[in-house]
């Protein structure tokens, strides 16, 4: 292949990378942004069932229809933050695997560090200097399942307390 063939394709591929990359990026933040709105209105529902609940200052076996109410809340919201969870990471995945493939293509070695090294050195220095302290808890996926587990176990308490097993 004639080379100005050869870098005219190498500009394609790295455009058609590069694109690819900012989309998955920008894809996995929204379903980021989206996992942290519904848990906010989570967190507002439940407020507004528990209010409804307690309105008349006395918990009875009326109020269980509440209860369940607020454990199905809770169980929706454990489903839907794991599922965009999952769709987050699958993202980032995909442009991780954009990010490897420009290093391979077009940050070779002998032109400077690639796009893999400058990251791995920023989170080393990131890790040195903050020594990984919330990154554990942050990224793990119990993190997102915590607050509707939370509301749906308020919900099983409700009940049980509606039903009359606590007095």
């Amino acid at each position: 292949m004639e080379p100005e063939n050869l870098n005219e394709r190498l500009k394609i591929q790295k455009d058609i990378l590069w694109g690819l990359y900012q989309e998955h990026r920008s894809h996995a933040r929204h379903n980021e942004t989206l996992r942290s709105t519904i848990n906010n209105m989570l967190i507002v529902a439940s407020v507004a069932i528990i209010s409804f609940a307690t309105y008349d200052k006395a918990l009875n076996k009326s109020d269980i229809a509440a209860a369940l109410l607020l454990m199905g809340v809770g169980f929706l919201g454990i489903f839907f933050s794991a599922s965009y969870t999952e769709r987050a990471l699958k993202h980032k995945q995909r442009a991780k695997e954009c990010h490897k493939e420009l290093d391979s293509t077009v940050f070779k070695e002998p032109i400077g560090r690639t796009l893999n090294k400058v990251m791995t050195e920023a989170d080393d220095q990131h890790k040195k200097s903050h020594a990984g302290k919330m990154g554990r808890i942050s990224n793990s996926h119990l993190f997102w399942i915590i607050l509707p587990l939370v509301i749906m176990l308020a919900g099983a308490a409700l009940m049980i307390y509606c039903i009359g097993f606590i007095n």
